[in-house]
């Protein structure tokens, strides 16, 4: 939560949390309006306070690091299921295919951003000398 804010107050920032909350996990305004219990025109106006849409914006970004942490902790479960569908004979074939598909694309895409990471860091550490 931004700190300078217009809402100020722990009531108020309370009510903005709210909001927010019902942001993250609703569709539509409509429906996040509903569930803050809020007007949707309040939700309209806040959509367009600089610091309700950077507190906004932190929350969204927290709500999917949390989700990305959820999904890297199962990745040796999701790696396991990978290589025994693939390897499993008794399989359907179309199953055994996308599971040797599937393992090649993520493979290929992490191989591509520890690459990239590599050579962004080459690129800071000649910047930083420059």
């Amino acid at each position: 939560m931004s700190p300078r804010h217009s809402m100020s107050g722990s009531r108020t920032r309370g009510r903005w949390l709210k909001i927010i909350a019902a942001v993250l996990v609703s569709r539509t305004d409509m429906e996040a309006a509903a569930l803050a219990g809020i007007n949707v025109r309040t939700l309209y106006r806040l959509k367009r306070d600089p610091d309700f849409l950077v507190d906004l914006q932190a929350a969204k970004d927290a709500q999917f690091e949390s989700a990305v942490n959820a999904l890297r902790g199962n990745a040796i479960a999701f790696t396991d299921t990978l290589k025994t569908v693939a390897a499993d004979a008794a399989a359907a074939p179309n199953a055994r295919v996308r599971a040797a598909e599937s393992g090649l694309t993520v493979l290929m895409k992490a191989t591509e951003l520890i690459d990239l990471a590599g050579r962004i860091a080459k690129l800071e550490a000649v910047a930083g000398r420059g």
